[in-house]
């Protein structure tokens, strides 16, 4: 257990021992209200160049099959575009701001095919700041169907994704959008080179854009692509089951220039059968030669069912959620748990940051996006009955305030974070902590900032951060 903590001297003469504090990761969720643009967020956020945050819901909405939405970084939420069916429907990328000061996006459903809140191969659509929504393009099937993977910038201006399924073999496309709306389909994919795209590819610095298929494959279970400037598609690494099975991050270029990303099944775990496929999750790390290895595999404790994107942290790390794993228990139809944030670092050494337990949220499903403020961001489709936003922080350590002496008690002060729990611990030799007994032989927990004890000799207190 990660703690934060002061060491204080409880002797017949009060003294400071020393502070050392060391941050532990605490989860500050930010709930929204339910039945408009914050129920059932499966997309990540972006964080716009006025400092407020931009997201999509796959449902909500006066039509029920979307909005978009903007939150300040105090959690005021704003309704600024619904869907409706003919200009889009059930958003489940994220959005991204272009170099024009604009938001684009895309929609799984919705078009010119949609009637009775059913059909439609999608749609890719600009919004304004203010919420002004402009549809682009609409699929027809044979040019791409259902986006399912955020669109990028490159370094052209144009816009580039994929779509899950349409093209020449019904397997999903790779596209190019113009700022004018003008649609290119780059390649269409047949199965044995990939399947169903439906993540984030990146564009490296040799202008290939590389990605991951969810299926396809000699197994079935996915592949890794590189798409060159003149439209040959190389696959460069495909999933076997041990290695991994279904992408289900996409891609995202880490600091030393490697591609990173997770599957949501597969892996050394095979005790675990989810989705018919033995493991719980992996995650990995590609170079452009396609030499692929495995960082992690997830065991349910830790997380399991990675999805969303991955997020970079400063430090190099990688952070990213499951949607399943953990504990306790708390929805049905995962190995077990509500879901989890992970952070790994490219030698592969994976860190368990927090663990959802229903009441703070469930099942992240959008991935993670890091801010200017130094936190990261991300959205939960469960949360009670509803989804939210959450924002994940590096709590400062207890800060010691005062010892005071009074009547044969001790006080001990600390500042505190407000809903965080905290837990006084003794010991006389560094090596063995034991938990205060207050009263009863009860464990000593508090939210409140102090704690009265009995008088004491040679004894050395810490107050512990609560994960």
């Amino acid at each position: 257990m990660k703690v934060s903590r002061f060491l204080l001297a409880a002797t017949p003469v009060l003294s400071l021992c020393c502070i050392a504090p060391v941050g532990n990761a605490a989860l500050i969720l930010t709930p929204m209200a339910s039945g408009t643009a914050e129920t059932s967020s499966v997309a990540p956020l972006v964080q716009g160049t006025d400092g407020n945050f931009y997201g999509s819901s796959f449902f909500g909405g006066s039509s029920n099959t979307g909005t978009i939405f903007k939150m300040t970084p105090n959690g005021a939420v704003t309704t600024l575009a619904l869907f409706d069916g003919t200009n889009g429907a059930n958003p489940v990328n994220g959005l991204i701001q272009g170099s024009d000061g604009n938001f684009y996006g895309s929609s799984f459903y919705g078009g010119i095919a949609y009637t009775n809140r059913e059909g439609g191969y999608g749609t890719l659509f600009r919004m304004t700041p203010d919420g002004a929504l402009t549809t682009l393009f609409w699929f027809n099937g044979t040019n791409g169907a259902n986006p399912a993977g955020p669109l990028i910038q490159a370094a052209d201006g144009n816009f580039y994704g994929t779509t899950a399924y349409g093209g020449s073999a019904g397997l999903g496309t790779i596209f190019e959008l113009g700022t004018n709306g003008t649609l290119t389909t780059l390649f269409s994919f047949d199965g044995t080179n990939g399947a169903v795209p439906s993540q984030q590819i990146v564009q490296m610095a040799d202008k290939s854009l590389y990605g991951a298929t969810y299926r396809g494959g000699p197994s079935d279970l996915g592949t890794i692509f590189r798409l060159a400037p003149d439209g040959s598609l190389t696959t460069l690494a495909w999933f076997n089951g041990a290695n991994g099975a279904h992408p289900g991050s996409g891609l995202i270029q880490g600091s030393d220039g490697d591609l990173y990303g997770t599957t949501e099944e597969g892996g050394t775990n095979t005790a675990i059968i989810w989705n018919g496929v033995p493991g719980a999750g992996t995650l990995f790390r590609v170079r452009t030669n396609g030499a692929l290895v495995t960082l992690a595999s997830f065991n349910t404790d830790n997380g399991a069912v990675p999805v969303g994107a991955l997020a970079l942290g400063a430090d190099g790390n990688l952070s990213g959620t499951t949607q399943d794993g953990g504990t306790p228990h708390c929805h049905q139809g995962g190995p077990s748990g509500c879901g989890t944030v992970f952070q790994i670092s490219t030698n592969g050494a994976l860190t368990d940051l927090v663990a959802f337990n229903g009441v703070n949220g469930c099942q992240p499903q959008g991935g993670l996006m890091l801010a200017a403020d130094g936190n990261l961001y991300g959205t939960t489709i469960g949360n009670g009955a509803d989804g939210g936003v959450f924002r994940l922080t590096n709590a400062a350590a207890p800060v010691f305030q005062s010892v005071s002496q009074e009547g044969g008690l001790v006080t001990f002060t600390w500042t505190t974070i407000p809903g965080q729990t905290y837990e006084l611990d003794y010991t006389t030799d560094f090596i063995s902590w034991q938990n205060m007994n207050l009263l009863c032989n009860v464990p000593f927990s508090t939210t409140t900032n102090s704690a009265t004890i009995g008088p004491d000799i040679q004894r050395f207190y810490r107050v512990v951060l609560l994960p």
